[in-house]
């Protein structure tokens, strides 16, 4: 089988791309188990003979800290153990290894043409939040009007208090925005202080995208192995609590 991958032609062999295997309805009361890359099928490539050393990345765990002042979970890879702990609704999306790029290259992206795929992720704090920062990412390309690639893709980044309520950081589904890449990183609005809770929705969409070629075009949390950088982070300052809201 023969792919282009950015203007660049692969010979590729038939794969099985990994999928996610946890998913759960909008409100479920928990969150989704942390989920190993080993049990999300996804063999990390050469970790075990040191070819590439980038890899080992996929084995370390996603930050998580949540104590009497601070909420923070921290993503470098969507393949990392931990990735999914707070993900709580998956229609369509599934996540991508690039094993055609060094070094490679990972997200999540629909795993279908012409149908919206949706994650959801449900953060508790466990306190009220003073201060919530947000860094989200979705890389995107159209490549009906750029050359390079093949297909074109769109997506969106949505927050909420309750799953209910929906406030668009960035929207470029409606109206529709093809290729139009999205960096939100910033504090949340005032309405958002007090909060208990963050969810985050992310919606992507793509058209003639070669997704049974090995690549897409609506990319979240893209990385490449090794990067320092996370990906996905949401940070909360926590309000401190009185004695009476403490039980002493």
């Amino acid at each position: 089988m023969a792919g282009v991958v950015l203007g660049v032609v692969y010979v590729m062999p038939p794969i099985a791309w990994p999928r996610i295997v946890q998913q759960s309805a909008v409100g479920a009361a928990q969150p989704a188990a942390a989920v190993s890359p080993q049990a999300n099928g996804v063999r990390v490539p050469n970790a075990e003979a040191g070819a590439d050393p980038s890899a080992s990345l996929m084995l370390q765990p996603a930050e998580i800290r949540r104590d009497a002042k601070t909420f923070r979970f921290a993503l470098r890879d969507v393949h990392q153990n931990g990735a999914d702990v707070f993900l709580v609704q998956n229609v369509g999306m599934k996540k991508w290894l690039d094993q055609f790029m060094f070094p490679r290259v990972s997200y999540w992206a629909p795993e279908a043409n012409n149908t919206e795929g949706v994650l959801v992720y449900r953060f508790d704090f466990g306190g009220m939040a003073k201060t919530i920062h947000l860094y989200a990412i979705s890389n995107c390309w159209d490549f009906f009007n750029e050359p390079g690639g093949v297909g074109r893709g769109a997506s969106a980044i949505e927050i909420s208090r309750d799953g209910k309520d929906w406030l668009a950081l960035e929207d470029n589904l409606e109206p529709r925005r093809w290729g139009a890449s999205i960096t939100v990183d910033k504090a949340l609005p005032d309405d958002f202080h007090g909060a208990d809770m963050l969810w985050v929705r992310v919606r992507c969409i793509t058209e003639s995208a070669p997704v049974e070629n090995g690549y897409n075009v609506a990319q979240f949390a893209r990385t490449r192995l090794g990067q320092a950088k996370a990906v996905f982070e949401v940070t909360a300052t926590l309000q401190e609590k009185s004695p009476a809201s403490s039980g002493q």
